[in-house]
């Protein structure tokens, strides 16, 4: 029987449908524009590390490369050790090299913008976090190339008896809690600004193929032995004098981390004349009592699916290893709404067995729920990667108790998890895949504040920490003092007395280039009171004046290098952003779906660029205005510079203020463990438990499968027709992503009606589908051939709801040729969903 009154409006209703998710989807661009559709890549970073006693000092040389026929601007998020003292940076253009002078962040960007609009060479450098950097260049001459060189010094850990040196080269994903602002962006980010993260814009960058990059590293140190890298596959060369290690990363997808000892005392003290000295404390070699009861907080959002839920388990696993009979563990989930577990060590095993990575984490909310729980021989806890936007409202949440953490996966967070260990006095450990589970867990249950108090000898110091931290048997710490009148002395501390003779040395000069005359240990002791002044919300005059007067990079200072020559007439009006990589192990699908945190938004864009693009292409999101790198049209000019500029939610160009505060499911298989070097030999039972719950998981390596997904439907309806008969439908369907919300692919349907004559048939359909909100809920549109005693014509309209799995209404025609004609014929079910 033919239905054909329906046709005409179902068939333009979907491609109305289509049509406005195409419209929708161009939309959702985030700021910074693109070169024929896709953004602009750094064509190689390289990286030389210079590591002597317990300090390190880097060189990053950031070449951009214009493949356009206009001059552009570029926007690079990048990452540094979270303790990274930034002192220096120069521009190197054709044949004139540019150095660049310390500023206020305000007037510095000022400068810059007024740079962009006149069209000259220039560059900006702004902290976002402790470990997130963006860097602003711009008049990137046509078809042309700039260089940027940054210099920074840092500290070398020492944990269970050995240096550890990490070095991050890429920012991670971040989860953005809250709702969008509707203001401009003040970044180019993936994720808008929102109201619990006001600088999100500017701590997301696009994903796409990464930046190459190559690393060089010296260890000085006679005695230097042992020298593992254990995150890359590395040239590594030992002499007399240390070790030289040699690595590139085509992709930078993870932190770089080395490890090894050096055999005799590591380090007695240093002095400088400009009366700073610094001196190893080792930690009591006795160890602490464990708790009697732990508050774990699990953190198993969607975006720790892949190799990160592995790790997280492990942590788990070792952690109720250390439980004694009478202990007890209490292990919240990553919102902190519901107690997963309670008990013994079984109890724990039971839930971490069962565990799957779903739905959004509320990291603030949990960790507010578990010091309210946490009593004086309570030990909390947190499990994460700590990838998530909102840092100040995480370490608020902390208040005074204390507080672990364990971070996991190749790019955690680790300015928020160390800076959570040092605001509340406990300690941080990270845990990646070639690392064991159980030396972490047992320097999380051991670690305690030393009693140890150090006498400077009659010497008036501003000693840095002022307290000393937790820490476990094996570790020690780095202290950093200000003598107001340098001399001699004996300095007494843990059992060891250290004699700083009358004249102190001094250490080597600054770079030509640097923007203070403070040395090494000077940028150190500096880079500390930072950190602990932002870490207690402290005044932004202290920070800026720091900052300035050491010539460091802060949330209130920047490095800012302008040029005289212009590029191009009339001022540089497009900008691009660099992607960067995604982290190796990461499940492909967080790069393409929605959590939810009261309106969560999560960084999602992906973008694969194209170096052999030759001209610049519109970007169809609305300009947002200025700020280093604000998303702004080709054609359209920037914001002229005496307009105000977005801020981020931290900088304060006035006279004070403070910082801090604001400033700052699906799949159930597990990822397989890819992209990592063998992991060493493991002892105990850990080895055996983690090669059966790895054999469990499902491989998704390589590119290709990065953007697939398949899906099988069962359903249960009737046929459009007087009779009503009764009919199923069962289809398999293959996709490919195009962006976050939009996929294409190939769809096969097995249409059966019983009870009706010759109604058996089989539609082969390109699809195209349409993810319309969150949690889910999709639109499809189906066109193709239907074949079966009748062929013709077949097209399907489907709408779904759910994810892995979920709810599907389906409606499938087909235009058949028949012996009296054009027919139509249609059938309705509903049914079940299956993605894999």
């Amino acid at each position: 029987m033919a239905c054909r009154g329906p046709v005409r409006l179902v068939v333009a209703a979907a491609l109305v449908a289509v049509a406005a998710s195409a419209h929708a989807a161009d939309g959702e661009r985030p700021g910074g524009l693109y070169g024929a559709g896709q953004a602009l890549p750094v064509v190689s970073s390289a990286v030389e590390l210079h590591v002597a006693g317990p300090f390190v000092e880097g060189r990053v040389v950031q070449r951009f490369k214009n493949p356009f026929d206009r001059a552009i601007e570029a926007v690079y998020v990048f990452p540094l050790p979270d303790d990274a003292a930034v002192s220096a940076m120069s521009v190197r253009t054709g044949d004139r090299t540019i150095v660049a002078r310390i500023e206020d962040r305000g007037a510095a960007r000022r400068r810059y913008e007024a740079a962009v609009a006149a069209g000259t060479a220039g560059a900006l450098l702004e902290e976002e976090r402790g470990d997130v950097f963006t860097q602003a260049v711009t008049a990137i001459p046509a078809h042309g190339e700039v260089a940027i060189e940054l210099r920074w010094d840092g500290e070398v850990g020492f944990h269970a008896h050995a240096w550890q040196l990490t070095v991050p080269l890429v920012v991670g994903p971040r989860a953005v809690p809250g709702r969008a602002t509707g203001r401009p962006s003040a970044g180019t980010g993936a994720a808008p600004d929102t109201d619990r993260a006001p600088d999100a814009s500017r701590v997301t960058p696009e994903r796409g193929v990464g930046v190459p990059t190559t690393v060089a590293l010296r260890i000085d140190g006679a005695g230097a032995t042992g020298v593992e890298v254990l995150s890359h596959d590395a040239k590594v060369t030992t002499d007399g004098a240390g070790a030289d290690i040699a690595i590139a990363d085509v992709s930078s997808d993870r932190d770089l981390r080395v490890q090894w000892q050096i055999r005799g005392e590591p380090l007695a003290a240093l002095t400088d004349a400009d009366g700073f000295v610094a001196m190893l404390v080792p930690a009591p070699e006795r160890a602490a009592t464990a708790p009697r009861d732990w508050i774990v907080i699990a953190d198993t959002a969607a975006r720790l699916d892949g190799d990160s839920l592995v790790l997280v388990k492990r942590a788990l696993r070792a952690l109720a290893a250390q439980l004694g009979p009478r202990d007890r563990i209490t292990i919240l989930d990553g919102t902190g709404a519901s107690q997963v577990a309670r008990g013994g060590a079984a109890a724990a095993r039971a839930w971490i067995d069962r565990v799957r990575a779903s739905g959004a984490s509320d990291l603030p909310a949990a960790i507010a729920v578990a010091t309210a729980k946490a009593g004086p021989d309570v030990a909390v806890v947190l499990v994460s990667d700590g990838l998530v936007a909102d840092d100040a409202a995480v370490l608020a949440a902390a208040g005074a108790a204390r507080l672990s953490a364990i971070g996991v996966g190749p790019a955690p967070n680790h300015a928020l998890l160390d800076g959570l260990a040092a605001r509340t006095g406990g300690v941080a450990r990270y845990l990646a895949v070639a690392d064991e589970s159980e030396p972490i867990a047992r320097a999380i249950a051991t670690a305690a504040r030393p009693a140890i108090a150090i006498d400077w000898g009659g010497l008036a110091v501003d000693q840095v920490p002022a307290v000393l931290p937790a820490m476990a048997p094996g570790d020690a710490i780095v202290v950093i003092a200000r003598a107001t009148a340098p001399r001699a002395a004996t300095v007494r501390a843990a059992g060891q007395a250290l004699t700083l003779p009358a004249v102190w040395a001094s250490s080597a000069r600054p770079a030509a280039d640097a923007v203070s005359s403070a040395r090494l240990l000077g940028r150190r002791w500096a880079r500390a009171k930072i950190e602990a002044l932002v870490a207690a919300g402290g005044h932004a005059d202290e920070i800026r004046a720091l900052g300035l007067g050491f010539g460091l990079v802060t949330p209130v200072t920047a490095l800012v290098a302008v040029g005289q020559d212009t590029v191009v007439r009339g001022g540089v009006a497009t900008s691009v952003a660099v992607p960067v990589a995604q982290p190796a192990g990461m499940r492909w699908q967080f790069a393409f779906r929605d959590a939810d945190v009261d309106g969560t938004i999560v960084d999602t864009k992906l973008v694969t660029p194209d170096l052999d693009a030759t001209h610049a292409g519109t970007g169809t999101r609305k300009p947002t205005g200025g700020g280093s790198g604000g998303g702004r049209r080709p054609d359209e000019p920037r914001a002229p510079v005496a307009q105000p500029q977005p801020t981020d939610g931290r900088e304060a160009t006035g006279s004070g203020g403070d910082i801090g505060g604001a400033d700052a499911g699906e799949d159930d298989a597990e990822s397989e463990v890819r992209n990592a070097p063998p992991a060493p030999v493991a002892t105990s039972g850990e080895a055996d438990s983690y090669r059966a719950e790895a054999s469990e998981v499902v491989s998704l390596s390589g590119s290709a499968s990065q953007r697939w997904r398949g899906a099988l439907s069962i359903g249960a309806g009737g046929l459009l027709t007087p009779e009503r008969e009764v009919a199923l439908a069962i289809s398999a369907r293959i996709e490919q992503r195009l962006t976050p919300r939009t996929a294409i692919g190939l769809e096969t349907a097995l249409l059966v009606a019983p009870t009706a004559d010759h109604r058996v048939a089989v539609s082969v359909l390109a699809t195209a589908l349409r993810s319309l909100a969150h949690g889910g809920f999709a639109l499809e549109f189906g066109l193709g051939a239907q074949l079966g005693a009748d062929s013709g014509l077949g097209y399907a309209i489907a709408a779904r709801v759910g994810r892995r799995v979920g709810l599907v209404l389906r409606w499938d025609g087909a235009v058949l040729s028949t012996e009296q004609g054009a027919d139509h014929r249609a059938q309705v079910t509903g049914g079940v969903e299956l993605g894999f």
